[in-house]
């Protein structure tokens, strides 16, 4: 897992994930079948950003139940609350989301998961 941390005003940092190595799973079947898994691109302690093919059927402050993120073999599943919209082109969309962990253990493996970025990132 290769990750790099993104400067902003923001209380928790945000770690940028390698293209191709981490995933939004939706359980939604419209979101499931219109955008398959989303390719995540950012994550901290408190939310996460991915990217979509095309522009979704979202608007800020969507919830999203039943969301399932990957990163490599770890698994964690949570809802999401939509903060940002970014179409950077027409092809693709970053969507900005806080992240709220669901379910038994699932806060503690998101714990162990950014934990476990910052130590690789500090033996670098």
């Amino acid at each position: 897992m290769t990750a790099m941390t993104v400067q902003s005003t923001r209380r928790d940092p945000r770690y940028e994930l390698r293209s191709g190595s981490s995933f939004v799973e939706f359980s939604d079947p419209e979101l499931a079948r219109e955008h398959g898994p989303a390719e995540l691109v950012r994550i901290s302690i408190a939310g996460l950003a991915f990217r979509m093919q095309r522009e979704p059927n979202l608007a800020v402050g969507t919830v999203i139940r039943g969301v399932t993120i990957r990163v490599g073999e770890c698994h964690i599943e949570g809802e999401l609350v939509v903060r940002s919209i970014d179409v950077s082109n027409e092809q693709m969309t970053e969507v900005g989301c806080l992240f709220y962990p669901r379910g038994r253990g699932m806060p503690e493996r998101l714990m162990a998961l950014i934990s476990g970025i910052e130590a690789v990132l500090a033996h670098r």
